[in-house]
């Protein structure tokens, strides 16, 4: 996943191609249109798709699909037990979708690089805000 994910480096997809499907009802974000959000995410994922069959890895092409799959579960529908976990650890921003791991032990593991927890630590937990064209030197 290194490989696919460092050919997205710079890459903007737009998660609203045809319209907002987000809200937010009492602080909490919800989806207002599920067909919108459903558009949306297939244009997303296909777009994807075709990003990472340009290049190769290790010499090998790659040779990707979006496969929508009705018969699984709607990606739309999140046991409320999961919205609690997204509310601890994510944080949507403009260009990204940040996940941290939370102080509480019995939830996530005990950090494994301390220099990058302590740099993180100093933002709550996550990365500092990406900023369209501008560079942060650290």
């Amino acid at each position: 996943m290194a490989s696919l994910s460092g050919k997205l480096a710079g890459v903007e997809l737009n998660a609203f191609t045809y319209g907002n499907h987000l809200g937010s009802v009492e602080g909490k974000i919800t989806i207002t249109d599920r067909d919108l959000g459903r558009n949306n995410f297939r244009h997303a994922g296909e777009r994807l798709c075709e990003l990472w069959s340009w290049d190769n890895i290790n010499g090998h092409p790659v040779i990707t699909t979006y496969v929508e799959d009705h018969d699984r579960a709607d990606f739309l529908d999140i046991e409320e037990g999961s919205w609690d976990w997204i509310d601890r650890h994510a944080q949507i921003c403009k260009y990204s979708l940040d996940i941290r791991k939370c102080k509480d032990r019995n939830c996530c593991a005990q950090p494994r690089a301390l220099e990058i927890h302590n740099l993180l630590s100093a933002n709550n937990g996550f990365l500092p805000p990406v900023i369209r064209g501008l560079r942060l030197l650290v």
